[in-house]
């Protein structure tokens, strides 16, 4: 799995980094919310709580919060930075 899944990381790690600050504040939350899921997917747990912290200093409403959890698999993985997740 980690094979498939580290390409991905790494496209939106360096979108993230290149294009991260002129982006909308919920475009930078999706990007986040894919980085943490991926991260636990490639056994990179380290790289969360970084990703986390970004995630929830985001002026994000309520509806964007829904759908930044509404993007990934696993939206309990985004609990501790995404009030409204359990």
């Amino acid at each position: 799995m980690a094979d498939a899944v580290a390409p991905c990381h790494a496209a939106l790690n360096s979108g993230l980094r290149r294009h991260g600050d002129a982006a909308p504040a919920v475009e930078q939350a999706l990007a986040l919310a894919g980085l943490i899921e991926l991260s636990v997917g490639l056994e990179k747990p380290e790289l969360v709580p970084d990703w986390g912290a970004r995630l929830k200093a985001l002026p994000l409403t309520a509806q964007e919060r829904e759908q930044v959890r509404h993007t990934i698999a696993e939206p309990t993985l985004l609990g501790p930075w995404l009030p409204g997740t359990n």
